[in-house]
């Protein structure tokens, strides 16, 4: 059975057109601990939109022949329709800015297809699992009293620190260049020391790892920083 409660056959048929990823069929996820969904980017379809927020993870896969404008607009299409699932997009080939597009438009992971999609696949939804599962309820950030908390740990954090967050949290992809984020710690934009930046982002990754053991802040190299998905509430 697949997140959407139907078997593999049935989960193709709803999508619309045959799924190239014979390894990542709706059995390959049955008796998982969360709710995942397989289908191809295009076409559109709305059946998705209407079981998105009920789904931890939709796995989307992008054929060769699809047009890339096509796929970034239903990435930014779904993206709304919930802040908490997880998109993880599947490609065949593409340019190396393609990676960085996927991201700023609301995916998730991408993964090139290739022999060992299945297992790199399995261990990146066991990986996210495991870290969302890690905390009880997700970190509350606290603007007001600048912390950053769970149900029994807290992080003080400067105002700039909290700034970030926020705005990361604020952004629909959850994603920011550095000179967004340069922006952010009040920096000027056209004259900042990225690697300065750099350090003050690491640390205040450090600091939440340590406490909460959750990895809230990743790098996109060579672009700027992405807030993991579904690990993170403002007040």
């Amino acid at each position: 059975m697949s997140g959407l409660g139907l078997n593999a056959r049935e989960d193709a048929e709803l999508f619309g057109r045959p799924r190239r990823l014979g390894y990542l069929t709706a059995k390959r996820f049955a008796g998982a601990p969360f709710r995942v969904a397989v289908r191809s980017v295009l076409p559109p379809c709305g059946s998705v939109a209407q079981e998105l927020a009920d789904l931890d993870f939709l796995i989307l896969e992008r054929q060769r022949e699809d047009d890339d404008a096509q796929v970034l607009e239903e990435i930014g299409r779904l993206r709304p329709l919930s802040k908490r699932t997880i998109l993880l997009l599947v490609v065949h080939g593409g340019h190396r800015n393609a990676r960085l597009n996927y991201l700023k438009a609301g995916a998730d992971v991408v993964v090139q297809a290739g022999q060992r999609c299945e297992t790199e696949i399995a261990l990146i939804l066991d990986r996210l699992h495991g870290n969302a599962r890690g905390l009880d309820s997700p970190l509350l950030l606290d603007t007001l009293h600048l912390r950053l908390v769970s149900k029994s740990e807290a992080v003080e954090l400067s105002y700039s620190e909290m700034t970030v967050l926020r705005a990361l949290s604020r952004d629909a992809a959850h994603v920011l260049s550095y000179d967004q984020l340069a922006a952010t710690f009040g920096m000027n934009s056209q004259y900042y020391d990225r690697s300065a930046l750099s350090k003050s982002v690491s640390r205040l990754r450090t600091r939440i790892l340590s406490v909460f053991r959750v990895n809230l802040i990743e790098s996109i190299r060579g672009y700027g920083y992405r807030l993991n998905r579904g690990l993170l509430d403002v007040k």
